[in-house]
């Protein structure tokens, strides 16, 4: 099974990835992953990586792509590519796709749930504002990342809007996007991904 799952932030792509790559076998593929590894490794090609990043530039197509290529399987779930329309392209160079879920999230409900977190700089743990808490066990303070303040959430669905949806269309058209409800408990959305994947597995 080879399988993209992509949506807005917010919406639990990532945490259902690990979820149905667990249950099916399937080797999770991030492409932030990839690079923070390699970055936290400090190999050559994180290097550059981290060049790129630190002067607020991104990782183009081609490096994205190769990097990508280096952990392919023959069963996998791709989180966070393709993000252009290139990558569509050189994915498809690469390898095919069986099916790609769309996880849909309302706009508002987006932004009321990343801003409302709080995150321990130090181990990495999330709590959420309505926990009441402003230390984590580990005993550091919990902050706010500024990737989960209400402006950069809502710059970053605008970027989405722009350049994710044309790329889940391209994916429509070719009869392989399959749209799932990202709203509601982990485990309820868990069943309706665990019920599409099911007939194709």
């Amino acid at each position: 099974m080879k399988l993209i799952i992509m949506g807005p932030i917010g919406s639990g792509k990532g945490t259902q990835a690990k979820i149905l790559a667990e249950k099916f076998g399937l080797k999770h593929l991030s492409t932030g992953d990839i690079m923070r590894k390699h970055i936290k490794d400090e190999t050559e090609i994180g290097k550059k990586i981290k060049s790129v990043l630190d002067s607020g530039g991104y990782v183009d197509d081609t490096l994205t792509t190769e990097l990508l290529k280096q952990s392919l399987t023959n069963k996998f779930i791709l989180d966070g590519y393709p993000r252009t329309i290139p990558q569509v392209s050189l994915l498809a160079e690469l390898t095919s796709i069986d099916k790609v879920i769309f996880l849909e999230a309302d706009e508002k409900e987006v932004i009321e749930r990343i801003s409302s977190r709080l995150s321990c700089l130090e181990c990495g743990k999330m709590y959420n504002t309505k926990d009441n808490v402003s230390t984590c066990v580990c005993g550091n303070n919990l902050v706010q990342r500024e990737d989960d303040k209400k402006e950069t959430i809502e710059k970053r669905l605008a970027i989405f809007k722009k350049e994710t949806l044309p790329i889940a269309k391209i994916y429509e058209e070719k009869g392989l996007l399959v749209k799932v409800s990202g709203v509601g408990e982990i485990y309820e959305i868990t069943e309706r991904l665990i019920g599409v994947l099911n007939d194709i597995s």
